[in-house]
């Protein structure tokens, strides 16, 4: 079929491939429904553009449980060697990519492109992310293509158009309907090439075809004189022509997922290759290299989905098996174990799934194949499935969840396995659940049950000097701080500290310490001591960041945001706000990058009028005193909708000098009579310099 209707975009795509060339890379999105064409678009595109570009295409599969960075695999081989090396970190994969796509030769820039990207596991879409804001600087062009129909709001790919909409190096590409006159052509092409005595009304096809490529080309493909109801259809119509051996032999392409590897399909089809000769002539798939494909998903999945059970069953269970001998992914495998009903089989491969999916930042991925494992350990006797690895995976599940903003699931998965550890007397453990679930609760916002279930956690676990300890007491300093508890935070991380010095793992003690020096440092700031507490924080932070601690980093530019923000410091706001925002974005920590989101907003960072109030009390002042009526101030203020920022003391004229935000002056003198008594002599509204 001729490409209709597109040469502009085509043309288009050549001139942001000349922009690479130049050093400015662009990354396009390419949208447009089902069956628009947007596949035969990027294939064109790279057809005409490979002798001027180095051509690498990888696809989102939709088949399954996708394998995190599945389309970067696909293009691992068409990619310099060393690009993803064994055990290498996501985001040091990412740095490699980008600087690959920067060093590039201008007369040879790279052309990627990535299908589907509706069907991205988080990781790539992380990739994407990534690859966005530093395109701009690259000799590369980068084709995306998506569904806007299956983007809707709030879903993980529209969140990353908005965030990437603003980026200097990205375009997008609308593909839009054909018109009736493209419709025409085709319907003339059809007539020529096949000799049909059946008149075709082009009006009434384009109607209800809706000028889509796919629903059209697949109505023209066919014998029959009208339009069938549903493309499904059309496609079954087409698939029923063929000889049984063919039928069933698209049965097996159309299970074994998005792509099929020839000789992976070799060993499963009792004719060989030779069974696809005729579905191949009529186009119903296609050979691209080593593997054969649908010629569009929609194809594909109306072909899969009439599979009755029993044959299903069959070749899921063939198709694992041989799978299985290829040393195949584990997301792969236990998509194929789980639909062919073997739970053996999915509790072998997919807690490594999930466990390759959280490592790879891609936790929404993680979550599924977590829960699969656990609805098929459910069908298991506990001779196979001990109680303890149950635990382990609702464990496992629960700390997915808590990653991706679940946070009753997380409850509940977390409690669970608590009680397997507490059946078993595994006190270690008990303690250390007990922890993760007053962070829990308080993230539910059950304060007092976070607060009771911290201290069940101390009563249990002391009596050593362990890790578990240790945490437990920095989440104790982590209350005390959350509820503006200065004395309480200080004697909670001090106790922190003093027991990280005793461990004798390294990698243990960084930890604690850095969770510790975390909430010691937020509370120093708020009750005035700027230096120490800043100095604090931002040792937190570069110890988690040297340490790939990516939640307690994320904790630490929260607590040094919010901080500058409460504070007026706009400099340090703007500055932990981007590197923030970046840090946990590309590492998937969703509560954190929503967290600080909201503060970047403006209505969060527009404040109240702001006062300067000024006490004179004469001799007898002292730095300590007006410290600790600051910190009751801080404790009283939250009910009047007073934020009181810093202060200053004179102690040789005995006078003092408060910052506060304030609805009015009035609502800042409360505050300082029901905390303390000493209200202001004088107060005066105020504007920053600049």
């Amino acid at each position: 079929m001729t490409l209709l209707e597109r040469v502009e975009h085509l043309r288009a795509v050549a001139g942001y491939l000349d922009d690479a060339r130049a050093g400015h890379g662009r990354l396009v999105y390419v949208s447009g429904e089902a069956g628009i064409g947007k596949t035969t678009f990027v294939s064109a595109a790279a057809s005409e553009l490979e002798t001027g570009a180095r051509v690498a295409i990888g696809s989102c599969d939709g088949s399954a449980t996708p394998a995190p960075l599945g389309p970067l695999r696909d293009m691992v081989p068409s990619l310099p060697a060393g690009l993803w090396p064994e055990e290498a970190s996501r985001q040091d994969v990412f740095t490699r990519l980008v600087d690959t796509l920067r060093n590039a030769p201008p007369d040879r820039p790279y052309l990627l492109v990535i299908e589907d990207a509706h069907w991205a596991d988080e990781a790539t879409l992380d990739l994407l992310r990534h690859m966005a804001r530093r395109v701009h600087g690259c000799h590369a062009l980068v084709l995306v293509t998506y569904r806007p129909e299956d983007a809707g709001a709030g879903s993980a790919l529209r969140i990353l158009l908005g965030d990437t909409a603003s980026a200097s190096g990205t375009r997008r590409i609308d593909l839009p309907p054909l018109s009736p006159r493209a419709v025409a052509t085709l319907v003339a092409e059809r007539s020529r090439d096949r000799l049909s005595q059946t008149r075709i009304d082009v009006e009434r096809l384009h109607d209800v075809t809706g000028g889509n490529a796919f629903f059209v080309t697949e109505v023209l493909s066919g014998d029959t004189a009208g339009v069938p109801p549903t493309v499904r259809d059309a496609v079954l119509a087409r698939v029923a022509r063929l000889h049984e051996s063919s039928q069933r032999a698209l049965e097996v392409v159309a299970l074994t997922g998005s792509r099929a590897e020839s000789d992976l399909l070799e060993g499963l089809l009792s004719e060989g290759l030779a069974v696809l000769d005729e579905p191949l002539a009529r186009g119903l798939v296609v050979m691209s290299g080593r593997e054969v494909t649908f010629r569009h998903e929609l194809g594909r999945l109306a072909v899969a989905d009439e599979v009755p059970a029993g044959r299903r069953l069959h070749i899921h269970r063939r198709l694992l098996a041989a799978l299985e001998s290829r040393g195949a992914d584990p997301a792969r495998l236990a998509h194929h174990a789980d639909a062919a009903g073997d739970s053996r089989a999915v509790l072998a491969h997919a807690p490594e799934a999930g466990a390759r999916a959280a490592r790879l930042g891609a936790h929404r991925e993680a979550v599924d194949q977590y829960r699969r494992a656990l609805q098929h350990a459910d069908t298991l006797p506990d001779t196979e499935v001990p109680a303890r690895r149950r635990a382990d995976l609702l464990w496992a599940l629960g700390y997915e969840l808590y990653l991706t903003d679940r946070i009753e699931g997380a409850i509940e998965a977390g409690d669970a396995a608590r009680r397997i550890w507490d059946a078993a007397d595994d006190a270690t453990r008990v303690g250390d659940a007990w922890r993760c679930l007053s962070r829990l609760s308080w993230f539910a916002e059950r304060k007092a049950e976070a607060e009771t279930q911290a201290a069940v956690a101390v009563d249990v676990l002391e009596g050593g000097s362990t890790f578990e300890l240790a945490l437990a007491y920095s989440n104790l300093a982590q209350l005390r701080m959350l509820a503006t508890d200065l004395a309480g935070t200080r004697e909670w991380a001090h106790r922190t500290l003093d027991l990280a010095d005793s461990l004798d793992d390294l990698a243990q003690q960084t930890e604690v310490r850095v969770h510790a020096l975390n909430n010691l440092g937020t509370i120093e700031i708020a009750a005035g001591d700027f230096a120490s507490g800043a100095a604090m924080l931002d040792d937190s932070l570069q110890q988690a960041r040297a340490a790939d601690l990516h939640e307690h980093a994320a904790r630490a530019y929260c607590n040094l945001a919010s901080s500058a923000v409460l504070q007026r410091r706009h400099e340090d706001a703007r500055r932990y706000l981007l590197e923030g925002i970046e840090y946990c974005s590309e590492r998937d920590l969703d509560s954190w990058t929503l967290y600080l989101e909201g503060l970047s907003h403006p209505e969060r960072t527009t404040s109240m009028p702001l006062f300067m109030d000024v006490h004179s009390l004469g001799d007898g002042v002292t730095m300590d005193a007006v410290a600790q009526a600051h910190r009751a101030d801080l404790a009283t203020q939250d009910p009047h909708g007073v934020n009181y920022l810093r202060y200053w003391v004179d102690e040789c004229r005995g006078q003092i000098f408060c910052l506060v935000e304030a609805p009015d002056a009035e609502a800042a003198n409360i505050v300082h009579r029901d905390a303390h008594g000493l209200v202001a002599d004088a107060i005066y509204e105020v504007q920053e310099g600049v």
